[in-house]
């Protein structure tokens, strides 16, 4: 896609799929409005009830353990303003490393 093409991107659990995490910020950076938003969920490997589930139960070849500092230098390296936090659906204002089921990302390019 030409750059500055969407003014959202949505991504559901799909960032602890991708090896090159920092690459895939920047390309969603580069197709990106200024301004636009990257909304994605990705399970907290932190917890590990999320752990077990992701990597034991649901474990497909390209599955791979990632964490928030990862998701924060990839999306910072790629000049987005970003916030990460933990929840879990049942209690939606969880934010905790251990007990958030997942991480929601949002990102706003610059």
């Amino acid at each position: 896609y030409p750059a500055g093409t969407f003014d959202i991107v949505i991504g559901n659990g799909v960032l602890h799929h991708l090896p090159e995490m920092g690459r895939v910020a920047r390309e969603m950076h580069r197709v990106l409005k200024t301004g636009g938003l990257y909304v994605g969920r990705e399970p907290n490997f932190g917890n590990p009830i999320a752990k077990r589930r992701v990597l034991d139960e649901l474990r497909t070849e390209n599955e791979h353990e990632i964490t928030r500092g990862e998701i924060m230098q990839a999306f910072g390296g790629a000049d987005f303003d970003l916030e990460v936090r933990y929840f879990w659906r049942r209690l939606p204002w969880l934010n905790h490393p251990l007990l958030g089921f997942g991480m929601r990302v949002q990102a706003t390019a610059r």
